[in-house]
């Protein structure tokens, strides 16, 4: 211990705590009779001469906090070199925060009510704007969590203090075209997957910043377990949405956290003043409908920077797993046992009579952690995948016509959709040769698409942008901005006089339910569109949040003559996948695919399924038509064949019935 030392004007008076790469102490600058901190780092011993690694390490750091000068960062008033008992150390001067750490802050929260939501914001965007004006910079962090921000308090609110970024102790230049490779560094429960792998880059600090206001949110880090169980979610697994931690948040807050989080960093947002932004919009909507307090059940635990190994969790993650199994085992049913992610193995019944694609919901035996505390008990949701037959018998109906693969008809027509993949989807060759056989019938005036050509079973689906906002949400947030809102309309009636169709047809129904506008096609195989008879557009941006009610094609129409079947279709499909069509009247050959084929939506941008609402977007300027999911950019298309038209929102499906849930639309007109 080095209490009592003088180092050049500095006396160091207690030690009172550890950095990444050394020891800080409260220490006087005599000088002038005023508290410091300072940060000790080892760089030479009387019997060993060190590696210039220390060495580097110090002047690295010493100049990256040089140079930045932001409020929210601690500033660097001194630094050097001083021999002490035959050691030499570097030391870094910094100001004596005695508040305490954000991580401090959040104990008084523990087992109590969740911390006020306006706190969370503002510590959020004063980390994002510390992390932007130093990525801005040419630096990283690379350790960004509660206990690296440091409290100092503000007279004209005591209440709520301003942070200062610290501890760029594993601060580090990066250069896009660096080749170089990097050490790994930072905290497990914290780390972006592309740092646990030693590449990291800005949208790592962004990731980590995620993973805080997780915490802030919830009371829950997103990720827990041991070191090898940490890694294995950060790489492979997706969290859960924080509004099933905290039921007062709104979805949109799960989407954007989903998207900093996202396990490719070019998937993430742009910056980390971009999250911040997003991150501002969707929670602040959630605020405008009052957030209440944590349940009992879900007690706030404290922002330590490791995971704890076990909690009593009220949002803990059910378990996923597929079991494939051959046609006589669907028969008379079967016992397996099934190792599942983090090695643990358990024995599933499969009862006689399963079909493929059904899922079973059986109870998580009760685990201990490695200390024999009970942990959280989950549920093993098991979807069973049956084994494709050899089928000579021909098919049935439009089936056999098509030569659709026997797999394909099962996912479609059993009432659970298989999740992720869908083995054996009619390929883009078939639809080709079937294209000039079956014509695409567009009723004039019913708003109805009979899709008889199943070459064309992607149509559907896409829409539902909730809108993300308070009344600063108003702002185009679609790049490159402008535009005025001309339309914000949460569509839970026809009181705003956009002339939403309300009305029930043979193969299509329309009207407003639970505080949505449902779109229901009730004829198998038809496009079921649901028109704004008062809405006509040119250039504009429109987002509107979509939600599936059951598994298949959503979507929206755009720029659209229903009359003459003139249309933009912008399609979603409910495992994922997604098309941009051109119909230029009502046959199906004349029409065109503006999109690749099996164009994706990235896993950890859509929430597949049902029950799961989406934001979809189409920015329409000029012949460009942008497509956004999640606030997600999927594509560019140039196509100038139709200048303007209306609205519409699309269900459809194969063998049973769609219902798709729109909600929340926005326009701006620009």
């Amino acid at each position: 211990m080095l209490e009592g030392s003088q180092i050049d004007r500095y006396r160091l008076l207690q030690s009172i705590g550890h950095g990444s790469a050394g020891e800080v102490y409260l220490a006087e600058d005599s000088r002038i009779a005023q508290r410091v901190a300072i940060k000790l780092i080892r760089i030479e011993t009387e019997n060993k001469a060190l590696s210039g690694t220390e060495k580097r390490h110090f002047q690295r750091e010493a100049k990256a906090i040089a140079r930045l000068d932001h409020p929210n960062i601690l500033p660097l008033y001194d630094y050097g070199e001083e021999n002490i008992e035959g050691i030499k150390f570097a030391y870094l001067v910094m100001p004596f925060r005695q508040e305490g750490t954000l991580a401090d802050w959040f104990e008084q929260y523990v087992n109590s009510k969740q911390p006020p939501i306006d706190d969370v914001l503002h510590f959020i965007e004063q980390a994002a704007s510390a992390l932007q004006h130093a990525h801005d910079r040419q630096v990283l962090h690379q350790d960004i969590k509660p206990s690296n921000f440091l409290l100092r308090s503000r007279s004209d609110r005591p209440d709520q203090p301003d942070l200062q970024l610290t501890d760029f102790g594993i601060a580090r230049f990066y250069i896009t075209s660096a080749q170089t490779s990097q050490s790994i560094r930072g905290t497990p429960a914290y780390m972006a997957p592309e740092q646990w792998n030693g590449h990291p880059t800005p949208a790592s600090d962004q990731y980590a910043l995620a993973i805080m206001a997780y915490q802030l949110l919830t009371g829950q880090l997103p990720f827990r377990g041991s070191l090898e169980q940490l890694m294995l979610q950060h790489l492979e697994q997706q969290p859960k949405g924080p509004s099933l931690c905290n039921p007062a948040l709104h979805r949109e807050v799960d989407i954007v956290l989903s998207l900093a989080l996202a396990k490719k960093p070019e998937e993430r947002f742009a910056s980390v003043s971009a999250f911040a932004r997003a991150f501002y919009l969707a929670v602040t909507q959630s605020a405008s409908v009052e957030l209440s307090p944590l349940s009992p059940l879900s007690p706030v635990t404290p922002l330590t920077e490791e995971a704890p190994q076990a909690n009593v969790d009220s949002c803990a993650e059910n378990i996923q797993a597929t079991l494939t199994i051959t046609p006589a085992e669907a028969r008379s049913g079967v016992t397996r046992t099934l190792t599942l992610a983090l090695g643990h193995k358990i024995q599933v019944v499969v009862p006689p009579g399963a079909s493929n694609g059904q899922i079973l919901r059986l109870p998580y035996p009760q685990r201990s952690s490695p200390s024999g505390t009970p942990m959280s008990t989950n549920s093993l949701i098991l979807t069973i995948l049956v084994q494709e037959a050899p089928r000579k018998a021909a098919l049935s109906g439009i089936v056999e016509h098509l030569h659709t693969p026997f797999r394909a008809l099962q996912a479609y027509s059993n009432k659970t959709f298989v999740p992720r993949s869908l083995p054996g989807k009619l390929s883009r060759g078939k639809a080709i040769v079937l294209g000039g056989l079956i014509a695409l019938i567009i009723l004039a005036g019913s708003g109805l698409l009979l899709i008889n050509n199943a070459a064309n079973q992607r149509n559907a689906n896409t829409a539902r942008i909730a809108a993300m906002a308070s009344a600063r949400a108003n702002l185009n947030p679609y790049p490159p901005g402008g535009g005025t809102l001309i339309i914000n309309d949460p569509l839970q009636d026809n009181s705003k006089n956009y002339g939403w169709e309300e009305l029930t047809h043979p193969a299509r129904d329309c009207h407003f339910s639970n505080h949505a506008y449902l779109v229901q096609e009730l004829q198998p195989k038809a496009l079921a569109a649901c028109t704004a008879q008062n809405m006509n557009f040119s250039n504009f941006v429109l987002q509107v949040q979509m939600t599936f009610l059951t598994e298949g094609f959503g979507g929206i129409l755009f720029r659209a003559d229903i009359a003459s079947s003139r249309l933009y279709y912008f399609q979603v499909i409910s495992d994922g996948e997604y098309f941009l069509y051109l119909y230029r009247d009502g046959q199906m050959a004349h029409s065109s695919q503006l999109t690749p084929d099996h164009a994706t939506i990235p896993a950890s941008i859509f929430h597949q399924g049902i029950k799961h609402p989406n934001l979809l977007a189409v920015v329409a300027r000029g012949p460009a038509i942008d497509l956004y999911v999640n606030h997600h950019h999927l594509t560019t298309i140039t196509d100038n064949t139709l200048s303007h038209g209306q609205i519409s929102f699309i269900a459809s499906g194969f063998f049973s019935p769609i219902k798709v849930a729109y909600s929340d639309i926005k326009v701006w007109k620009l």
